[in-house]
């Protein structure tokens, strides 16, 4: 699924910007249209990850939290960073509703 297409740089430099909304499809995208094609920097807007702050991480062990996080969705990996949980999802449609499920998000 296309999250967005921006044609706006089209006319200054022949390129055009898609936004999937999963990372697996834009990995498959890159590797058809590839040299054609190359990675860019995600907007605020197109992250897959949600970050949950430590204080409001409940008190479960790590698979337990996997399974409930994985219930919005199929996680592509998770980290700590500061002492927060930072879980990346595949589709960022997944990482959207968590953050509005989850206040913590």
């Amino acid at each position: 699924d296309l999250a967005c297409v921006d044609l706006s740089a089209g006319l200054s430099n022949g390129s055009v910007l898609v936004t999937f909304m999963d990372s697996r499809s834009a990995e498959k995208a890159l590797q058809a249209l590839a040299p054609r094609a190359t990675w860019v920097r995600p907007t605020e807007r197109d992250y897959h990850a949600v970050r949950l702050a430590a204080n409001e991480i409940p008190r479960l062990s790590p698979s337990d939290m996997l399974a409930g996080m994985e219930t919005f969705g199929k996680i592509a990996k998770c980290w700590n960073q500061g002492g927060d949980l930072v879980v990346e999802f595949f589709d960022l449609r997944a990482a959207r509703e968590t953050v509005m499920s989850i206040p913590a998000c």
